[in-house]
């Protein structure tokens, strides 16, 4: 694949999902970590890109269709149907981690009563229970994305070793 076709298809993909590690990325586009570190050069000099730790995010989005408010707007009787029913399996007390999906946002409306501890990435999540008291929250850390509503480091596929998520979406 010549450079400036890799560059294009790069560019797509970070359209699509806004930001990508450099593994992403390198298997997205079939090309090694450190072609794929040169064309992220390339295109953070033009302008399209921004280059992070460990990955790359778009400047501008072409569309709000990523943006936490525009999904959760999306088949809402059923995100909170899964919501209800997903809170009913968590135990008092429990210790779960909750991604930043918009649907598990719904199961951690339902959660308070249970009081667990929650560790999470999702802005909204963190933002619903900011002044609770019967229940603790863990943040991941990491940059934080307001459009996409969370917070996106080092860590982004597990940012807690040891931990299985339970709620994922």
């Amino acid at each position: 694949m010549q450079p400036e076709e890799r560059q294009h298809r790069i560019g797509e993909y970070l359209q699509q999902v806004e930001f990508a590690s450099l593994e992403e990325i390198a298997k997205q586009v079939d090309a090694s970590l450190s072609t794929v570190r040169r064309d992220l050069t390339i295109l953070e000099a033009s302008g399209a890109i921004r280059r992070t730790h460990g990955g790359a995010r778009v400047v501008v989005p072409k569309t709000d269709e990523f943006a936490f408010s525009a999904r959760d707007t999306h088949q809402l009787a059923e995100k909170e149907a899964i919501g209800k029913a997903c809170a009913e399996l968590v135990r008092p007390n429990q210790s779960i981690i909750i991604d930043a999906g918009t649907t598990v946002f719904h199961v951690a409306r339902y959660l308070e009563a249970k009081s667990p501890q929650i560790i999470t990435n999702s802005l909204p999540v963190a933002n619903l229970y900011a002044l609770a008291t019967r229940l603790e929250v863990v943040l991941s850390g990491g940059v934080i994305y307001p459009r996409l509503g969370v917070l996106v480091g080092l860590w982004r596929s597990n940012p807690f070793p040891g931990f299985t998520p339970m709620l994922r979406s």
